[in-house]
């Protein structure tokens, strides 16, 4: 998994002869440290300036749609997790997803979520009716209280600008136990809707209406231009044939060197503890 986006330093040898261009990326997908599942109990996150949320509960029933909007519905039924889809905004760098919450229905529909067991969050690209798994991250043994709301943290996922994605939740294991997700009638939210999504991608099952939503709060940064100080030369002048050059510089994103001429470059040296990856072409 690629890093988050974090400042830092590198420095890259060369040898002499070679003609270099240096293109910033933007991060395509990323992980920070170990993703966490906590329970925020029955009050709802905050949202932050450019999170995408939807906290309407008008309509929240068991089986929106005819949908067995239930957390055991791959592990019981194999028919895919109850999940959700959505549309990203217009920044032109696109946004990093960090955090997603989602509340549960509070409607008595559960059993066995007093007893200790992981869960799954699953991130998709969505084109149409079809899902391509993005990421999986699993908790470990967790409960939690009919109605409250759930929140995965500890990721951050970079996503395009005016895209659908999806995410879905669900059982980890066979155990028993379910409890169904908390949806909202009428489309409260326009850029997407609920569905079934099965977890290694493929087509989602979604309502014949179309109209339901889930109770969500989809944390969102929006990216921004990465930026690359004056580099530094080493050494400077007086470079004869056979010696290598190095070049140093502060980054705020990942970095990619690009030659066209010569070999690849003899080393890339991680001189911050907070380096972004590097790439070759």
């Amino acid at each position: 998994m690629n890093p988050p986006f974090l400042p830092g330093k590198l420095a890259a040898s060369f040898w002499p002869g070679m003609i270099l261009l240096i293109a910033l990326l933007m991060v395509l997908a990323g992980a920070a440290g170990a993703q966490t599942l906590t329970d925020l109990g029955a009050t709802a996150p905050t949202p932050g300036a450019n999170d995408i949320v939807q906290f309407g509960i008008n309509g929240n029933t068991t089986y929106p749609d005819g949908l067995n909007y239930y957390t055991d519905n791959q592990t019981g039924h194999d028919a895919g997790e109850p999940g959700q889809t959505f549309t990203t905004g217009a920044n032109p760098w696109g946004y990093v997803l960090t955090s997603v919450s989602l509340r549960t229905a509070g409607l008595g529909s559960y059993s066995g979520i007093s007893t200790p067991q992981p869960y799954y969050l699953h991130l998709y690209s969505v084109s149409g009716a079809t899902v391509a798994l993005l990421e999986t991250y699993t908790s470990t043994n967790f409960t939690f209280n009919d109605g409250d709301w759930l929140q995965w943290s500890g990721f951050s996922v970079a996503l395009s600008a005016n895209t659908t994605y999806a995410w879905s939740f669900g059982k980890a294991s066979s155990a028993a136990g379910w409890e169904a997700l908390a949806v909202a009638s009428n489309n409260p939210y326009a850029g997407g809707q609920i569905g079934l999504i099965p977890p290694s991608g493929g087509a989602v099952t979604f309502g014949g209406s179309h109209g339901f939503d889930a109770v969500f709060d989809l944390g969102m940064a929006p990216a921004t231009v990465p930026s690359i100080n004056q580099l530094a030369v080493s050494p400077a002048s007086n470079v004869f044939v056979g010696t290598p050059v190095t070049l140093t510089a502060e980054v705020s994103a990942r970095c990619r060197f690009i030659c066209n001429g010569g070999s690849t470059a003899a080393a890339v040296t991680p001189i911050s503890p907070r380096q972004p990856r590097t790439s070759w072409r």
